[in-house]
């Protein structure tokens, strides 16, 4: 089980670089298109140098020390570019963003490009850690099947299909052997972290509605059109763990539906179907209660997240025995 930690480790890992990456995407649109000072802008993407490099260099780092050599290197050369382009700065420069020259040539393009590249390799990354995540508990239960029972040669023979039913596909049988369980939590997960991005983002417009980078109008207007997504794929997952009777997880949510509904049925008047009034969003307690607001959902969903992919681990592992 320690391999299993350590991958679970790496995907969450890789999915912190995929939400940087896309806050980087956001901050450079914003300065591309004048929504932000280039100053303000670059001073934020530079605070947000280190913490990427360490995301970058953690993964190799342990994989190498749990004695996964290949995998290691594999995921090294982002950390190296990176590591590179940071301990090589122009002197003059006063950090790898430098407001001075990013409207240059294209270099704004760029750093998109870059952006969007570290999307996918870290998408990679983070399935290529859920698939060990999967795959290391399958192999310890090959293991000790084939020390019981000597006549079995794969962890998918432990499922005993009827002599009536013909020879199925092998993608069939790995995906029937799995249960039920199984897909809902993956599936739950993978919505989950759809909400996860979804309180990044409004964490993100919170500071720059903060700090005057954007403006009420638009920030009412982004926010609210995020209202119904974000209840509703909550209140799909709420729906389809009461369907299949995960009454732990089904509880955990209720708090969060019981103020999603309380929040919406006391929205002020003006803001129609949202929750936020441009009228009124800049108001100091309303700035503080959003920002707060958008911590405690952020930590709730990161949780849920964990919740949900231990659950998927437990159906895995009850499914493969």
């Amino acid at each position: 089980m320690y391999d299993t930690f350590v991958f679970t480790l790496c995907l969450l890992d890789s999915l912190i670089a995929i939400v940087l990456a896309i806050y980087h995407i956001i901050v450079l649109s914003d300065i591309q298109f004048d929504f932000v000072a280039a100053r303000h802008g670059c001073d934020k993407l530079n605070k947000s140098v280190k913490p990427e490099l360490m995301l970058n260099a953690f993964i190799p780092l342990i994989l190498m020390l749990s004695g996964h050599w290949l995998l290691s290197i594999l995921s090294s050369p982002l950390a190296i570019y990176l590591c590179y382009r940071y301990f090589n700065l122009r002197s003059s420069f006063i950090g790898l963003y430098d407001a001075t020259v990013i409207r240059n040539g294209n270099q704004l393009i760029n750093f998109q490009k870059e952006s969007f590249v570290k999307i996918g390799y870290h998408l990679i990354i983070f399935f290529a850690s859920l698939y060990y995540i999967f795959h290391v508990p399958c192999l310890e239960i090959r293991s000790a099947s084939i020390i019981g029972q000597p006549s079995r040669s794969s962890c998918l023979d432990t499922v005993d299909f009827p002599l009536a039913i013909p020879p199925l596909s092998p993608f069939f049988h790995i995906f029937i052997m799995f249960g039920a369980d199984f897909y809902v939590f993956l599936l739950v997960m993978l919505v989950s972290i759809g909400l996860l991005f979804m309180m990044v983002w409004h964490l993100i417009m919170v500071d720059e509605l903060k700090n005057d980078y954007r403006n009420p109008v638009d920030f009412a207007s982004n926010q609210n059109m995020l209202v119904f997504p974000e209840y509703g794929l909550h209140l799909f997952i709420v729906l389809l763990l009461l369907m299949f009777g995960y009454w732990f997880t089904f509880m955990w949510n209720v708090p969060l539906l019981a103020y999603h509904i309380w929040r919406f049925v006391k929205r002020p008047s003006a803001s129609g179907y949202g929750l936020y009034d441009p009228t009124i969003v800049m108001n100091r307690d309303n700035l503080i209660f959003y920002n707060r607001e958008g911590f405690i959902k952020l930590g709730y969903y990161v949780l849920s997240f964990l919740i949900y992919l231990y659950n998927m681990m437990v159906a895995l592992v009850v499914a493969l025995t």
